[in-house]
């Protein structure tokens, strides 16, 4: 797929890598996407709980002739272990008091998009509830939420908090919805302390300013490679 890196929208998972290097951004956009089996168990998931269409994916031995083919059709393949563990995740949401809004109207795979700080940005919120944003991940385990919100999920709050208030007019809350990888696959529904969501959009704001100079750059023909500075260690 050819990007326009002038005008192609930025999404929350560009966002590292452009606080890396321009360069490493547009390495990333181009090279081959491999479809790692903890991605695809991951959508295969959510997608299954949301009742979504499964049509994308195949089953199966990946040795098989029948996977082999559907995987030159562009189908994400996932294991029979790695299906069976999806399956249990989703045994374990039966009658799970953090899936109520399951049982609410919601919107599905929202397509959310505006501009930010001058550059045009998109993103698609997995639930859209009459009262709340919410996000679906798993996770290895949930001792690891914390470390999980602070290395970057904090910054796709702020982005999606920011684009849904943009194109509605209305301020919703942002929750995530995480599920353990591993039995008995316990989950956590929570809200993101809006301070956090704040210091997510200042952060966002900052990248956001540095993707209009790289752009600038690369029309000039300049380096825009790493522009590394070296921190002084605490201990000196």
């Amino acid at each position: 797929m050819k990007y326009d890196f002038q005008t192609h929208p930025i999404s929350y998972s560009d966002l590292k890598n452009i606080e890396e290097s321009w360069d490493r951004y547009k390495f990333e956009k181009t090279k081959p996407r491999e479809d790692k089996p903890a991605f695809a168990i991951g959508s295969y998931f959510e997608t299954r709980l949301l009742e979504e269409d499964t049509s994308e994916f195949v089953i199966g031995d990946g040795r098989s002739k029948e996977v082999k083919e559907a995987k030159e059709e562009g189908k994400r393949h996932l294991g029979i272990k790695d299906a069976e563990m999806a399956h249990n995740m989703l045994v374990a949401c039966d009658n799970n008091p953090d899936l109520y809004w399951l049982n609410e109207n919601f919107s599905a795979q929202v397509y959310l998009h505006g501009n930010l700080c001058g550059v045009d940005c998109k993103g698609y919120a997995d639930i859209i509830t009459e009262d709340r944003i919410i996000d679906i991940k798993t996770i290895d385990s949930l001792a690891n939420i914390d470390k999980a919100v602070a290395n970057g999920y904090y910054l796709q709050a702020a982005m999606y908090q920011s684009l849904h208030f943009q194109m509605t007019d209305q301020f919703l809350p942002f929750y995530f919805f995480f599920i353990e990888k591993k039995e008995p696959h316990y989950t956590w529904l929570g809200e993101i302390p809006q301070d956090y969501i704040e210091a997510g959009k200042l952060k966002i704001f900052d990248i956001l300013n540095k993707v209009k100079d790289y752009r600038e750059k690369d029309l000039n023909g300049e380096f825009t490679g790493f522009d590394l500075k070296l921190k002084k260690p605490k201990w000196i």
